[in-house]
């Protein structure tokens, strides 16, 4: 969960509850001090990103957890009051003791990947406006779209392969502005309709007519 839930009932009712949980901590003076004061530091990638890693036991409510701590290089420079250099500090709380400091972070960043699914469904996907005033009808159609996201994105991955600036993780209004709004033109030759693309990029007409 986010700093939303970085609350002492929370992380005490999941603990007595015997619940695993990820939140996002608060950075705050007393965390900042201790990250600062710890030694050993790993480093590690995570979604193109260069990080360095640890972790602390920290008191918490009624328990004692850990924070999992990671940092980067800041673009100001300044230096930190509490960590004593120019480096940005981001925490997790948690009450799982096995996990390594760099799953924890991947576990905690599958939330926004699964929130990015939800703004791509509401925005891309009309999820965000019901069409019907009931609760059954309303199903049927986020399970509609969310077939459509799926085809779309077998779709995408399929012209991004002849489309330049185009990607397999592209918007649906990327992929109309690089392959919708091409100009195109419909003549009759042999009792049949042929397409004609306005565009130099043989490899996309070729696709569009087998498509």
């Amino acid at each position: 969960m986010d700093c939303g839930s970085y609350i002492k009932e929370v992380t005490d009712y999941f603990q007595e509850e015997r619940i695993l949980f990820s939140i996002r901590a608060s950075s705050s003076e007393t965390l900042l001090l201790s990250a600062g004061n710890c030694d050993h530091w790993e480093k590690c990638r995570i979604n193109n990103q260069d990080l360095e890693v640890s972790s602390f036991k920290y008191i918490f409510g009624k328990h004692e957890h850990r924070i999992v701590v990671y940092r980067t290089i800041t673009n100001k420079g300044q230096l930190s009051a509490f960590t004593k250099d120019a480096k940005k500090y981001m925490f997790l709380i948690t009450n799982d003791k096995v996990i390594s400091n760099e799953e924890a972070i991947r576990f905690y960043n599958n939330r926004g990947n699964s929130e990015r699914v939800f703004d791509i469904q509401n925005n891309d996907f009309n999820w965000k406006k019901m069409p019907h005033s009931s609760v059954e009808e309303n199903t049927v159609f986020l399970i509609i779209r969310a077939i459509i996201h799926i085809m779309y994105r077998w779709l995408v991955a399929l012209f991004s392969s002849v489309v330049e600036g185009l990607d397999k993780e592209s918007r649906i209004k990327k992929f109309t502005f690089r392959v919708i709004n091409i100009v195109a033109k419909f003549t009759t030759s042999g009792r049949q309709q042929i397409m004609h693309l306005s565009t130099s990029n043989l490899r996309l007409i070729h696709l569009t007519h087998q498509t």
